[in-house]
């Protein structure tokens, strides 16, 4: 389109607006770096990054198992029938809630790409 070429270019950015854009990069690469597993196998890694996409709130423990929302275990081989609950809560309302949160992971890691 021959208007949108005629438009002038915006200003360039500034040494100050770059080294801000570069400093949240490397936050965001270090954010990421600590969730990368030396022990994990692919699967589990990928398994780790799908839930983490989904559920934000996902940790490695005791080497390769992963602990969604404090509440949910899953081991390998990393299947919707690997997933336990840890924290089955008090009351009903809890125990309800932590129910919700298993079968959310389960059918989370089934439909796993």
């Amino acid at each position: 389109d021959l208007e949108e070429m005629a438009r002038p270019l915006p200003p360039p950015p500034t040494k100050k607006a770059l080294e801000d854009r570069e400093k949240r990069a490397l936050k965001m690469a270090m954010e990421h770096m600590k969730h990368i597993n030396d022990s994990a196998t692919p699967l589990g890694q990928a398994t780790f990054d799908t839930l983490l996409k989904a559920c934000n709130s996902v940790e490695w423990v005791d080497g390769t198992a992963i602990v969604v929302l404090g509440e949910v275990r899953v081991d390998e081989p990393y299947g919707p029938e690997d997933c336990v609950l840890i924290r089955p809560g008090k009351t009903e309302r809890e125990r309800n809630l932590a129910m919700d949160s298993l079968n959310r992971v389960k059918k989370i890691i089934a439909h796993k790409g």
